[in-house]
């Protein structure tokens, strides 16, 4: 995600480093705050005309009701309310922040046979996992998928309800973006939203935000009030607009030290090296 100031650092690196030589760009996102679309068409500008398109049909859509709950999705009621949605035959997804509360959730819900699916996985398995995932998917058959971020990305599949650890409002459209994918008319879809534990704040950016979890679970709280809300995508645009309010991305120090990184990775394979390689037919 470019919400990772690490990860921008790299991607405005490397859009500088590569339009010069003919290279293009597209850059999509369901939610761009206008501290990061600034920055992008800032980078860009020395290089080209930079045309911003925005999808009037998408900002209206409205597809699942949102809830927030006052307890840690680890805890006896989360796991109780996740019971109960797997007990009603629904397709429920679970997105957690570290791979040890996916590994711990799937153990106490173990009796609903559930699918975990997370990094530390090897490449063969994980591609067996999402072959699995898909079939249900395809079968549309009640199933209970227990994951990490890894879902909020790639994957092609939809859920009934999910139950989420509070992340970056960015991040939590994206793994919304997994429930009533296909914006089904009268579809009982809901997202619950539960607060972070400790560890989940060190995952994102607690360098130069440690409030940032925080602050993203107050502002759902304070929208939605004490009943559950259909949110439009403008609605959550502006929820994401609120929570990275006043955002000074390129006074970043992690920012500013990913673009120092990639300068001198750049400048370190400029050389000409020896080939390792050994037959005369491979290396030629």
């Amino acid at each position: 995600h470019a919400y990772d100031t690490w990860t921008l650092g790299l991607i405005v690196s490397m859009i500088k480093h590569l339009a010069p030589l003919g290279a293009r760009f597209m850059i999509m996102s369901a939610t761009l705050p206008k501290t990061l679309e600034e920055l992008l068409i800032k980078c860009l500008s020395g290089i080209g005309k930079a045309k911003l398109q925005k999808s009037n049909e998408y900002s209206r859509a409205k597809k699942c009701k949102y809830y927030c709950m006052d307890d840690l999705i680890d805890s006896d009621i989360a796991v109780s309310q996740i019971k109960d949605a797997a007990e009603r035959e629904k397709r429920v997804l679970v997105v957690v922040n570290t791979v040890k509360a996916c590994q711990d959730l799937a153990q106490k819900l173990k009796t609903f046979n559930p699918t975990c699916y997370h990094s530390q996985f090897i490449l063969k398995d994980r591609t067996q996992i999402e072959k699995q995932i898909n079939l249900f998917n395809e079968g549309k058959t009640p199933h209970l998928l227990i994951a990490t971020q890894v879902i909020e990305v790639s994957l092609d599949i939809n859920y009934d309800w999910l139950f989420t650890e509070c992340a970056p409002p960015d991040a939590l459209v994206q793994r919304a973006g997994r429930i009533n994918r296909y914006l089904e008319t009268n579809h009982d879809s809901k997202i619950f939203i539960y607060h972070p534990n400790e560890i989940s704040k060190k995952i994102y950016d607690s360098v130069n935000d440690d409030r940032l979890l925080e602050r993203t679970f107050d502002i759902f709280k304070g929208v939605l009030g004490s009943e559950p809300k259909e949110l439009t995508n403008d609605e959550l645009q502006q929820i994401v607009e609120e929570v990275y309010k006043g955002y000074e991305i390129e006074d970043n120090i992690v920012f500013k030290q990913a673009i120092e990184q990639y300068q001198r990775s750049w400048q370190r394979r400029l050389y000409l090296l020896d080939s390792r390689l050994t037959e005369d037919k491979v290396e030629v």
